[in-house]
């Protein structure tokens, strides 16, 4: 192995080659990573705690976060048609009450996860920045060329009339003087 292999902590994998997940004692997620390879450049390192990161955060978002998104949404909507259940009850004196469960309003609520972690939102997020700030230059600048040239063409046709202006009364000065015969 070459100096700028890494070095991995010891496998999870058991003898038959199943993964066993123990609880991490790392200080911090990925301190173990750097604690080997601590002669190692940083970059390499930093690339590879946030690549085996990013998978910990995916496995996170399918397995748990989401389900306790679920858990969170399933209980808030319970309780707000509780709520509805109770004023109307309250309201009416009990003529416009109804029982929740024997309703066919069924709440159908999107909870599906962000497809992206916020690392790479926040990439985005830049790079939509930088993009935004290259087209207004883009604009600027064109706008400012437009408006050149739109001076510089009214400066040339401004010229223009002005040789036109002179041309006629060039031709107007000749047609006012009496034609007087030359020798030759």
């Amino acid at each position: 192995i070459g100096d700028d292999a890494l070095i991995l902590p010891p496998s999870n994998r058991d003898e038959t080659g199943i993964i066993r997940i123990e609880a991490s004692k790392e200080r911090y997620f990925g301190f173990n990573l750097r604690k080997f390879n601590a002669g190692k450049s940083k970059d390499t390192v930093d690339f590879s705690v946030a690549k085996s990161q990013h998978f910990a955060q995916e496995l996170y978002e399918t397995r748990i976060a989401s389900l306790q998104r679920f858990v969170a949404m399933t209980v808030m909507f319970h309780q707000m048609g509780k709520r509805v259940q109770k004023f109307f009850e309250i309201i009416s004196f009990g003529w416009w009450g109804y029982r929740m469960d024997r309703t066919h309003s069924i709440m159908r609520i999107a909870t599906t996860a962000s497809p992206v972690s916020g690392a790479d939102v926040r990439e985005q997020m830049k790079y939509i920045r930088l993009e935004k700030k290259l087209q207004k230059s883009i604009n600027t600048i064109s706008g400012a060329y437009l408006r050149h040239k739109d001076r510089k063409e009214a400066a040339r046709i401004k010229g223009l009339e002005k040789k036109a202006m002179r041309v006629m009364d060039d031709e107007d000065k000749h047609l006012d003087q009496p034609n007087i015969p030359t020798r030759k």
